[in-house]
């Protein structure tokens, strides 16, 4: 039976979001720190971590919206897309991105007498949710966090910290699901590097950091 993903109505969207003056306390280079334990210690304290409206969070900079960012490979091949007009993210429609993911949900969290209780664990199975929405993997694979995206170039950006996960199948073996990905291929290295200025930004600096974390 195919999946598709169930519609939120953005102006009631919870997403969970983490204080932007306590991401400073990360140290990044070029726009990611591939120390992902950083975040993990983060999470711990819930005075900087909470879910906010995600109409708020879209234009309140004193907020990021942590997103799992899923690079998908096989080999040396690499998942890519275009989004589309049925993309959540309308700043980001017709960019192609390497990068797969979405927002966290209070579905995602864990309660705990009555209060959220958040950990990396959150995390990864708000990514794992937000995949099967997307696209429907017939392989076995293996997934690992390596690192953190953090980049403020861009209103967009400003707004969101990305948790960055590379995914290994066995097999070359993906179907889509969502109105919201297009043109789904996969690249070489050299492929992306020559389509490297229609990525979004953040598939920008994973591909100016590939040799550090594959």
């Amino acid at each position: 039976m195919k999946k598709t993903r169930t519609v939120v109505n953005c102006q009631k969207e919870k997403v969970l979001a983490i204080r932007s003056n306590i991401v400073q306390f990360i140290e990044f280079t070029d726009g990611i720190s591939l120390n992902s334990k950083a975040l993990q210690e983060l999470l711990k304290d819930s005075k900087k971590i909470k879910f906010i409206s995600r109409k708020t969070a879209e234009t309140n900079t004193r907020w990021k919206q942590i997103i799992p960012y899923s690079i998908i490979s096989y080999n040396n091949l690499f998942l890519t897309y275009t989004r589309g007009q049925k993309s959540d993210e309308n700043r980001l429609t017709g960019k192609l991105s390497i990068g797969l993911g979405g927002h966290i949900n209070p579905k995602d969290a864990y309660l705990i007498n009555n209060k959220y209780a958040f950990s990396f664990d959150t995390i990864v199975k708000a990514m794992k949710r937000e995949i099967d929405e997307e696209i429907n993997i017939k392989s076995s694979y293996e997934h690992k966090a390596v690192g953190i995206i953090n980049d403020d170039t861009s209103n967009v950006d400003k707004v969101h910290l990305g948790v960055l996960f590379i995914w290994k199948l066995q097999k070359k073996a993906i179907e889509y699901r969502e109105g919201d990905i297009t043109k789904i291929q996969f690249m070489t290295k050299d492929e992306l590097i020559n389509n490297y200025h229609s990525f979004e930004r953040w598939s920008q600096i994973c591909i100016d950091n590939f040799d550090k974390f594959l």
